[in-house]
């Protein structure tokens, strides 16, 4: 057997723990996604209340700062992936192994 043989045949004891970080991510960054619509609704709701100006703003700055957040998560786990250090730190409970994207598309 060739030495490329063994390794296509040898399966990655990583797999099941870099699969799994990957669909956190995924579903992280969505849920991040969706808090961050959230909140620009209820910004939206509040605009034009008298007397909740400061409120508004800091609605504002909360859905800056999950843009933020998404964006630089993003950038970690695309920069982890890359090094192939994108990996949960156990092996996934059941729970993790089922994580799937909320949204198949992705």
């Amino acid at each position: 057997m060739s030495l490329i043989q063994d390794e296509v045949t040898t399966p990655d004891p990583q797999t099941p723990r870099k699969a799994a970080a990957e669909a956190g991510v995924e579903v992280a960054l969505e849920c991040i996604e969706e808090a961050q619509q959230l909140i620009g609704r209820a910004a939206q709701a509040l605009c034009s209340v008298s007397g909740l100006g400061r409120e508004w703003r800091r609605l504002g700055a909360l859905y800056d700062q999950a843009k933020r957040t998404w964006h630089a998560v993003r950038g970690r786990s695309d920069s982890l992936s890359l090094q192939g250090r994108l990996l949960l730190d156990h092996e996934p409970d059941p729970h993790q192994a089922q994580w799937t994207p909320l949204r198949r598309g992705r």
